[in-house]
């Protein structure tokens, strides 16, 4: 449910939407076509592999990539291996998540 919803409020926003079904998925498309993303959305409990663990792999092919975790758990920093990644406390609304992906890839405005 959270997927579904994630993905119609940035695609609401006009942002290009590729899902994945678990972190494993992610990874596999991320690693196909790195330069093709602007920023990871990931939860930080996924089937297969988990947030962080998408995080630090794709941090390590390519270090300036942008993530967004986003977990109902209070503190993730344990599940991020201490990575200090922005991150969406869920339940979100959708205007949250918009705006923190907006604040995130988009240019600032003048």
């Amino acid at each position: 449910m959270v997927l579904r919803s994630a993905s119609a409020a940035l695609a609401s926003a006009g942002y290009e939407i590729e899902v994945a079904e678990n972190g494993a998925d992610a990874f596999r498309l991320f690693r196909e076509s790195p330069g093709r993303f602007s920023l990871i959305v990931a939860d930080v409990m996924m089937p297969v592999m988990g947030g962080g663990e998408l995080a630090a792999q794709v941090l390590a092919i390519d270090p300036a990539m942008k993530i967004l975790l986003m977990s109902g758990y209070a503190d993730v920093r344990a599940e991020t291996g201490g990575l200090p990644l922005p991150f969406v406390r869920k339940p979100f609304l959708p205007d949250q998540l918009r705006s923190t992906v907006r604040d995130l890839i988009d240019p600032p405005r003048r």
